[in-house]
């Protein structure tokens, strides 16, 4: 994914129509899903997730859900013992 200096600049140039507005939150909600990140990378993806264009902002939400599924997997659940 490549970021233009020109979202950086000025990232108004994008339209928040219902359809990017759907994207956005559906970006957001998997950024506050993700479990490997702390609040800190949180709210800076957030942020992040405003800049990005449609495109970016699924190829960006697939990134962390996969990432999200990577770290959960290595999560050892600790199940009780029967008696």
């Amino acid at each position: 994914m490549e970021i233009t200096p020109r979202q950086l600049i000025n990232p108004g140039v994008l339209k928040l129509d219902e359809k990017r507005r759907e994207a956005v939150t559906r970006f957001k909600e998997a950024v506050a899903r993700a479990k490997f990140l702390n609040s800190d990378e949180k709210r800076n993806w957030t942020v992040l997730g405003y800049l990005l264009t449609g495109e970016q902002l699924m190829e960006a939400q697939k990134l962390i859900i996969g990432q999200d599924l990577k770290y959960m997997k290595n999560i050892e659940v600790v199940l009780p013992k029967e008696k």
